[in-house]
């Protein structure tokens, strides 16, 4: 086997390891039902997070949603996610993930098609299957924990 050969074929076998880990991570089931729900968390809709959650705990990043669009500051072009870690339970009944959302966004007075600013922010989620789907049971990000970080700050106050 020629040199060249060899090479392509190490090229060829590393993108297809990339490309397969990359869909496992980002096409299993709880990262599908995480994404819907961050999908209707950055819009707003409240009803159609209820489906993808467990219980009303899952709801309680909807009450900090103006804090989440004024970090936000701008309108979503594209967003895409990163997942950092992905910790299932011993039953397989149970995953917490870290997962790094990216949006691009315009500011006001900007209009492009990628958008000029980068946004990140980092989530971690607690999903647990329900039967045979998976749904959130706990969701914490910036603007939540900013949120009771101020709820602890009034009460001693």
């Amino acid at each position: 086997m020629k040199l060249k050969t060899l090479l392509l074929l190490a090229i060829l076998g590393a993108a297809g390891y990339y490309a397969y880990g990359f869909a496992v991570t980002q096409y299993n089931q709880p990262a599908l039902a995480y994404k819907r729900y961050a999908a209707a968390l950055m819009e707003g809709d409240r009803a159609r997070a209820k489906s993808q959650a467990v219980d009303d705990e899952a709801l309680v990043p909807f009450q900090y949603h103006a804090q989440r669009m004024s970090r936000l500051d701008g309108e979503q072009r594209f967003v895409w996610y990163t997942f950092i870690d992905q910790r299932f339970s011993e039953d397989g009944n149970s995953v917490t993930m870290v997962v790094r959302q990216t949006v691009r966004v315009d500011p006001p007075g900007s209009d492009s098609f990628f958008g000029t600013e980068i946004r990140k922010d980092r989530h971690t989620v607690t999903l647990i299957k329900d039967q045979s789907a998976w749904k959130i049971k706990r969701f914490d990000d910036s603007a939540t924990q900013l949120g009771h970080s101020e709820k602890v700050a009034g009460r001693q106050g």
